[in-house]
């Protein structure tokens, strides 16, 4: 599917830039008003500020007379013949803005409900007028058109071939993402569910199960166009194709293609992961709407809802800018969902949304053919993360029912599948964990740090050298481990302070109303060296939402937290890491000019604290204290005790932990929570010198699973504690 409204050249800023708005120049960008500009008529979307428009008690649509609204905007819409009113975040009410993720941890998130549709009398009035004229409206948000939606059109190539797409790896005759090696150690868990945002798709294919609807493969779904729950399609190919490709039932009786995520069916109920098929475009000719997949984006992600998905595929994209598909994904980011959406298929270096919305929200997925070429079809630029395959086989509503299907839309369901396939093996990972752990371990960027370009992003997707690095059993290299730190308050240097004006989206639990602000944003850098020794420079990342103090530099910005590596940074040693801060004026009224000063937020610039990952192989010793001095590097002591860094972590029922002894020792390890409170005691006895695995199966002393949250696990022999921290997500 391609979003093909053609909007903007321009988007919001990315991280490692600056505020794009000078003072008193527009919070968004301006909407071109001109011919060929592909939306739904008579419709714009708008959020308002201060209840400036409510809907009447308990309704989520309702006839523009039948609402609370002043005189001022009143007007503003008759003019335009606005008649009725819409909720976008169907379900969505402002008691919504605490989310609760596994058991008790409660996270916030930005208030949706005053996104509206407006929907116009069809008597020529112009949309785009009213567009410019709303964002003049001092308690409107922003103001946008509702594009429209349409099924991708794949490069024409009627060739029938074998799925070399997932074949292993080998750099000459085959380019595969290596499915084989991955799953060795993973065919994907039913627990992960991967939603299909897409047309409707064929429930009863052969190769889902032919169970339909309610079935184990594909427990429930939406018909988020028609308003229902049957996502019933035989007659378009769109969401069928990308559903088969991430997570098609594989071993299953010599039947059809296999699925990346798709279990191994012969052994029993293995069905790998589940697909949820969430519809957000007609099946007669592909057109959907831009608030539609907004909604179904919220509703699929919501951890506590109906649909729950824990991979949010979409193979479908806008050239333009549309800030409430981006509202949608922060709220997907924030509930742990790993969102997946295609590039593009006019070979152009365009914004293209979802695909290019900031940072890590997106993994954004372009295309490679079977000699490990990138298509010239495909959109490259602006964040792209890697390339993956495209024209591979794939399921068809309809006869034939396995066929060529193309176009980056085939390359996105690579991904998402693969992403499934991590899900299921380290189950509480960071979306921003996953978007990098797929980035990083593609072949054709070596063990260092990623070669990265425009056209390529970090090379070709592989799965299967993700998941051998993730299990420490890849064949030609030592064991790969990941490593979780979070830095210290009041270590943090400012790089650059910029004075402008931005838009800002309220989010619990920070206490500033959504509006338009003075601003100065600090660009803030932590410099950190690293506790572990490593064989090579590894790879680092941080780790933003939910997790670090410190927001994003985007604007508009939706007080998403962010943290980076600076680009160029890394070394063995160690990296330097990115984050903002805000000085922020409110700005209360334009005519006349008044400003309520609203403090630093999320914090002053001393009080940030980053988290990172650092995944690389590294030496078993003390890696900074020696006779170089306490943090000086260069120098490997041997050390008589060392714990590495529990793996998975976070997880959800079970971890492990390497310790190295240089002599005999007796040791000892006690948990704690937050509260230092202690958990459980355990008495490992006298271990022998060398290497040894412990695995905590994360229940207390009386044997009782722990419940989700932090921990410490303090390590002890006769002269030596060490500490480290663990995460359970239940």
């Amino acid at each position: 599917m391609l979003f093909t409204t053609q909007m903007l050249a321009g988007a919001p800023t990315g991280e490692n830039d600056t505020l794009r708005n000078e003072l008193g120049q527009p919070f968004f960008p301006d909407f071109p008003n001109e011919p060929g500009v592909d939306c739904v008529e008579n419709q714009v979307i708008a959020q308002f500020l201060n209840n400036a428009l409510t809907l009447p008690l308990g309704k989520e649509e309702a006839k523009l007379q039948s609402c609370n609204l002043g005189l001022n905007l009143l007007f503003l819409l008759q003019q335009y013949d606005v008649y009725y009113v819409e909720k976008v975040f169907r379900g969505f009410w402002p008691e919504d803005t605490l989310m609760t993720i596994g058991d008790s941890i409660t996270v916030g998130v930005n208030d949706l409900s005053q996104i509206f549709l407006l929907k116009l009398q069809d008597t020529g009035k112009d949309i785009f007028q009213l567009i410019s004229d709303l964002q003049d409206y001092e308690n409107c948000y922003f103001a946008e058109p509702n594009g429209y939606v349409f099924s991708t059109i794949e490069p024409n190539d009627s060739r029938f071939g074998s799925q070399w797409n997932l074949q292993n790896f080998d750099g000459s005759s085959s380019f595969g993402i290596s499915c084989p090696v991955a799953w060795n150690h993973t065919v994907g868990s039913p627990d992960v569910r991967i939603g299909i945002f897409d047309t409707g798709i064929n429930y009863y294919h052969e190769d889902f199960g032919g169970e339909g609807l309610g079935s184990q493969k594909i427990p429930l779904g939406a018909n988020f166009v028609e308003g229902n729950n049957d996502p019933w399609c035989d007659n378009a190919y769109h969401g069928t194709a990308c559903a088969g490709i991430a997570a098609a039932l594989t071993n299953n009786n010599e039947m059809g293609i296999a699925g990346i995520a798709g279990g191994w069916a012969q052994d029993g109920n293995d069905i790998g992961a589940a697909i949820i098929p969430m519809q957000v475009s007609r099946n007669s000719d592909g057109r959907g709407e831009m608030s539609t997949l907004a909604n179904a984006i919220r509703a699929g992600a919501d951890p506590s809802g109906t649909y729950d998905c824990d991979v949010i595929s979409m193979s479908l994209g806008a050239y333009g800018y549309f800030e409430t598909v981006r509202g949608a994904l922060c709220y997907a980011n924030i509930a742990w969902g790993t969102a997946v959406a295609s590039k593009g298929n006019r070979g152009v270096d365009n914004w293209h949304y979802p695909s290019d919305v900031d940072g890590s929200w997106v993994i954004s997925v372009g295309a490679y053919n079977s000699r490990g070429q990138r298509y010239s079809w495909s959109n490259y630029g602006n964040n792209i993360d890697f390339l993956a395959p495209a024209i591979v086989y794939a399921t068809y509503p309809y006869p034939p029912l396995y066929r060529l299907f193309g176009g980056t839309s085939s390359a996105a369901p690579h991904a998402s599948g693969s992403a499934g396939l991590v899900r299921s093996l380290i189950p509480g990972l960071h979306p921003d964990d996953i978007d990098r752990i797929l980035s990083y371990s593609n072949p054709t960027t070596g063990d260092g740090n990623p070669v990265y370009d425009d056209y390529r992003g970090n090379g070709l997707l592989n799965v299967g050298r993700a998941i051998s690095r993730l299990t420490g059993n890849h064949p030609h290299i030592s064991p790969w481990k990941l490593y979780f730190h979070r830095t210290p308050a009041g270590y943090t240097e400012v790089a650059n302070v910029v004075e402008g004006i931005g838009a800002f989206n309220h989010k619990d639990p920070y206490d500033i109303p959504t509006g338009q602000y003075i601003c100065h944003q600090y660009d803030l850098r932590v410099g950190v060296l690293y506790e572990e020794q490593f064989i090579e420079v590894p790879k680092a990342w941080g780790r933003g939402m939910n997790v670090t103090k410190g927001w994003s530099g985007a604007i508009p910005n939706n007080m998403a937290e962010y943290c980076g590596v600076v680009y160029g940074s890394e070394r063995i040693d160690g990296c330097t890491l990115q984050t903002f801060v805000y000085e922020l004026w409110r700005i209360i009224s334009w005519f006349p000019f008044e400003i309520e000063y609203s403090g630093w937020w999320p914090c002053q610039p001393q009080e940030v604290e980053c988290e990172y990952t650092i995944w690389g192989r590294a030496k078993l010793s003390t890696p900074r204290d020696g006779p170089g001095g306490p943090g000086k590097p260069g120098v490997d002591t041997p050390v008589a005790f060392s714990v590495g860094e529990f793996y998975p972590n976070p997880f959800n029922s079970s971890a492990t932990v390497s310790l190295s002894l240089n002599s005999p020792a007796t040791v000892v390890i006690q948990i704690y929570d937050v509260l230092g409170r202690r958990a459980e005691y355990l008495d490992l006895g006298e271990l022998h010198s060398g290497d040894h695995t412990m695995t905590w199966e994360a229940n207390d002393s009386a044997g009782q699973k722990l419940p989700s949250g932090i921990y410490f696990a303090v390590f002890k022999t006769a002269n030596t504690s060490l500490i480290r921290k663990i995460m359970i997500l239940r």
